[in-house]
C-alpha cells in the first residue's frame, strides 16, 4: 500500500547533559533532548515527510540517533547507526535526518512518580500501548482481575486474542485493548510489570522483581489496591508463536540464498565498529576483501545478493557451541535468551525453538502467514529462523537488544543488494554524510577529545 502525499514536519533536537535521578541514582551526565526528560514528542501523519535537525552539545561524546521501528525504506543513511550508516555528529555540529512516515504507531513514555496511575470509566474500552525500553530482561504485563485483548505486535495488526498476561521483550511493542468491566466491587486494581524468570542478568535481590501502577475507577479514592495477581507461567519467552497471526497475510517464498538459510552463530565473531570509517562511505569498495581497511571479520558482514525486491532471505540465528576433541558440540557458550532486532525490515518468524539443533528440513518451518515483527526472542540454548524480503538495499544491523550484549559486539551487518545501495542515496545526501565524518574526525583528532573505544560501538 502506497502512503499518501503528506506535509513536511520539521523538528529540532538539541542533545545535552543534565543532572537527573530517574531511577533514584543521581547522574550528572544524563543525556537528554531539549533539556527535558522525557523528551519532546515527534508527531506525524502517514505519508508525511519528517526532518529532524539534531545538534550535539555534549562535551565529550559524539551522537547518532536511531529511530527504532522506522524501517528507513530507501533511506539507509538516515538509520542513525554510527560506524555503519554514518559517523557520529561531533560536538557543536548538526545533522538533519530526513525520512517519510510510512508506518503507523504511537510511542508514549510516562514519567509519573511514584506510581503510574490511570482512571477508567466503567463500560468503555481502552487501547494501551505496551513498550519495553529496558536494558535487560523480558517483562510480563498484567492488570489484576482484567483480561487483555492483544491486537498488534511491533505495529503489525494481528487477529485479536485474549489472555490475562502479556510477555514483552526489550524493544517490542504491543497494542492491547482492555475493557473497563470493574470486575470487583472495589475501585482500584494493581497494574503489574514483572521480570520473567531466567531473562534478567541482574540478581533479583538487587532490583525489584515487580513494578506496579494503579488502575482506578474512582479517582477520588486514592487508596492502594488490595487485589491479587493472576496466576500464570513466568518463564522467559516470547508471546506464543501460534497467537501472532497477522491480519494482512504473507506467503513466504523460497530462499534466494540457495536452499538453506544463512547462519549467524552468536558470539563467534563479535562486531567492532569504526566510528570514523562507516560502511556507508565504503560502498564503492569491495567489502568482501581487504580493500576496506576497517572491514569487520568476514563472518560479521553477510552478503545477500538477491536478484529482485521479491526475493526472500532466510537467516538461522543460533547459539555458539564449544567444540570438544571428540567432535561433539555439547556445551552452549551463550545460555541466555536474546531479543534479536533487525534494522530496515519486518521479518517473518519461520521457526523459534528451545532445542539446540535445527533439523535442516525446510518443511519443518511455517511459510503460510507466520508471525512477523522486528524483535524476536532467540530462546536460551535454541535457535531462531527468520525471513525477510530483499526489498530495501542497505547495510542493516542485526543485534541483541540487551544493552551490554550489544556493547560486547553481539551483532551482525547484513549487506543487502550492495550493488543497488548507491542508487538510494543522492549525491547531496552522501556529501552531507562525508561532511559529518570530516567534522567528527577533526574533533576526534584533538588529544583532549580522544578516548579509547572500550566497546563494540553499537
Amino acid at each position: 500500500m502506497v502512503a499518501p502525499k503528506g506535509t513536511l514536519r520539521q523538528y529540532e533536537l538539541n542533545v545535552t547533559n543534565m543532572t537527573l535521578a530517574p531511577d533514584g541514582f543521581k547522574n550528572t551526565q544524563s543525556k537528554v533532548f531539549n533539556s527535558s526528560y522525557p523528551g519532546p514528542w515527534i508527531q506525524a501523519c502517514w505519508g508525511d515527510d519528517i526532518e529532524i535537525k539534531v545538534t550535539d552539545y555534549l562535551e565529550n561524546n559524539g551522537t547518532t540517533i536511531h529511530w527504532h521501528r522506522i524501517r528507513q525504506n530507501g533511506t539507509l543513511d538516515m538509520d542513525g547507526v554510527n560506524g555503519v550508516t554514518q559517523c557520529p555528529i561531533a560536538t557543536n555540529d548538526s545533522f538533519t535526518y530526513e525520512f517519510k512516515a510510512t508506518q503507523g504507531g504511537k510511542w508514549q513514555l510516562y514519567n509519573n512518580p511514584p506510581k503510574y496511575n490511570t482512571t477508567f470509566e466503567e463500560g468503555k474500552k481502552y487501547l494501551l500501548r505496551i513498550i519495553i525500553t529496558s536494558v535487560d530482561s523480558t517483562w510480563i504485563f498484567s492488570i489484576d482481575n482484567h483480561l487483555l485483548q492483544i491486537v498488534g505486535s511491533d505495529f503489525v495488526p494481528i487477529h485479536p486474542y485474549k489472555k490475562n498476561h502479556l510477555l514483552v521483550g526489550i524493544g517490542q511493542r504491543y497494542h492491547v485493548i482492555v475493557e473497563a468491566t470493574r470486575p470487583l466491587t472495589v475501585d482500584n486494581y494493581w497494574i503489574r510489570m514483572r521480570i520473567a524468570n531466567g531473562c534478567s542478568g541482574f540478581a533479583l535481590n538487587v532490583i525489584p522483581k515487580e513494578e506496579m501502577g494503579i488502575l482506578r475507577y474512582n479517582d477520588t479514592n486514592q487508596e492502594d489496591p488490595s487485589t491479587k495477581a493472576h496466576e500464570y507461567g513466568k518463564e522467559c519467552a516470547d508471546e506464543p508463536y501460534e497467537n501472532l497471526k497477522p491480519i494482512l497475510p504473507w506467503r513466504i517464498g523460497k530462499p534466494s540464498n540457495e536452499q538453506q538459510p544463512s547462519t549467524f552463530q552468536m558470539v563467534k565473531d563479535p562486531l567492532w565498529l569504526n566510528f570514523s570509517d562507516p560502511t556507508i562511505i565504503n560502498l564503492h569498495k569491495d567489502l568482501t576483501n581487504a580493500e576496506w581497511d576497517s572491514k569487520p571479520d568476514l563472518a560479521v558482514v553477510s552478503e545477500f545478493s538477491a536478484n529482485t525486491a521479491e526475493s526472500w532471505i532466510y537467516l538461522l540465528i543460533t547459539v555458539t557451541f564449544i567444540p570438544f576433541s571428540d567432535g561433539k558440540r555439547i556445551k552452549q557458550f551463550v545460555p541466555a535468551a536474546h531479543p534479536i532486532h533487525l534494522h530496515g525490515h519486518d521479518f517473518a518468524i519461520l521457526k523459534q525453538s528451545k532445542t539446540p539443533y535445527w533439523t535442516g528440513v525446510l518443511a519443518d518451518m511455517n511459510f503460510d502467514n507466520p508471525p512477523r515483527r522486528d524483535v524476536a526472542l532467540l530462546p536460551a540454548g535454541g535457535y531462531l529462523i527468520i525471513a525477510f524480503k530483499a526489498e530495501n538495499p542497505g547495510s542493516w544491523l542485526l543485534h541483541c537488544h540487551i544493552a551490554w550484549h550489544a556493547s560486547s559486539g553481539l551483532a551482525l551487518q547484513i549487506m543487502e543488494r550492495e550493488a543497488d545501495i548507491g542508487g538510494t542515496i543522492t549525491p547531496q545526501r552522501m556529501a552531507e554524510t562525508k561532511r559529518v565524518c570530516g567534522k567528527w574526525n577533526e574533533w576526534f583528532a584533538d588529544p583532549e577529545h580522544r578516548f579509547e573505544q572500550d566497546d563494540s560501538g553499537i
